[in-house]
This record gives C-alpha cells, sequence and structure tokens, in this order.
C-alpha cells in the first residue's frame, strides 16, 4: 500500500513524462524534464535505501546472528530442484560488523 506521498511522487512522474512525450527528443525543454525526471527517480532509489538500511540495522540490534542465503533464479530455473542444494556457497552469515562492511561499501 502506498502513502500519500508516493502516490504525490507516482503523479509527478506521470506528469513529467506527459509533458516529455509532447517535446522533440533532444530539445532544451525535454533536457530540463529529463534532468528533473532523473531527479525524482534518483530521490526515490536514496529514499528505499535508507528504508533497507534502517531496517537491516534494526534487525542486527534484536539479533546477534543472521543467516542469508543469496539466490540465483536463472540457475534455480535452468537446473532441476535435485542440484539447487548441490552449491551452497551462497549462503552468507551476517554479524554486526560484517553487516558494517556491506553497507559501508553501497
Amino acid at each position: 500500500m502506498l502513502t500519500l506521498r508516493e502516490k504525490d511522487t507516482l503523479r509527478n512522474i506521470a506528469r513529467i513524462q506527459k509533458k516529455m512525450s509532447r517535446c522533440r527528443r533532444g530539445s532544451h525543454k525535454w533536457c530540463r524534464l529529463h534532468a528533473q525526471l532523473q531527479s525524482v527517480y534518483k530521490k526515490m532509489g536514496n529514499k528505499q535505501t535508507d528504508r533497507l538500511r534502517n531496517f537491516s540495522k534494526k534487525l542486527m540490534i534484536q539479533c546477534d546472528k543472521l543467516i542469508m542465503e543469496g539466490m540465483n533464479l536463472a540457475t534455480m530455473a535452468r537446473k532441476g530442484p535435485s542440484e539447487w542444494y548441490r552449491d551452497r556457497s551462497s549462503w552468507t552469515e551476517l554479524t554486526p560488523t560484517s553487516l558494517e562492511r556491506v553497507v559501508m561499501s553501497t
């Protein structure tokens, strides 16, 4: 479910895209609208990243250790279910210090 602010952001994106569709690609107005649209997308991405980092930080405060599996869906689709469990290299263990390294590297 979207909040009112997220709905406004989506409406803003639709408004900018509609204006862009009426402009000639590469024109001054199109470039200005394109920059505006990229700014909105960047803000959305930053908000999502912030939410994920805050969520993972709360998890690490509550738990001593998290074990996470990085799933490769392309391999799972290509191979059969019996071969999924042969490769355990995608399992990782997160402790508070290793999570800090992961968060700081991104």
